[in-house]
């Protein structure tokens, strides 16, 4: 079943001071299903992966060898929840813009997140929204 991917999982498993049992999970999940994510989803995985390589926490032009490795999974963009759903769910939980746009599309997708976001974490909680979890049958 598809679920929402943010950013922070691609961290988790692209940047090896970021590594995560949970990130690494969540990208062959990708492999395997697929990924709804917001427009803004590349852009911000873009710009992480540049500024690992700025601060030598990857080596350049690593950053292009991962987003060949995401582009082959299935993540799908889909339209952005709109200005007002976006806004209302980041003042009402504290997000950033970008933190609510992958929040709001879960919600209205009436499917769970993947995120190592803290902060996502605690408002889907509040809001109802599933997070991903590992399924047991989940080949290493």
């Amino acid at each position: 079943m598809p679920f929402v991917v943010d950013a922070s999982i691609v961290a988790g498993a692209l940047l090896a001071d970021e590594q995560s049992d949970e990130a690494a999970a969540v990208l062959r999940a990708v492999a395997r299903d697929s990924a709804f994510v917001p427009g803004l989803f590349w852009n911000e995985v873009r710009n992480l992966l540049l500024s690992a390589e700025r601060r030598k926490r990857l080596p350049l032009g690593e950053g292009d060898a991962g987003l060949a490795q995401l582009r082959q999974a299935s993540i799908l963009v889909l339209p952005d929840r709109g200005d007002r759903e976006v806004l209302a769910l980041a003042r009402a939980q504290g997000l950033s813009a970008y933190d609510a746009a992958y929040l709001a599309l879960a919600k209205h997708e009436g499917i769970a997140i993947a995120t190592l976001d803290q902060g996502i974490r605690r408002a889907a909680a509040k809001i109802g929204v599933a997070l991903w979890a590992l399924k047991a049958a989940d080949p290493a």
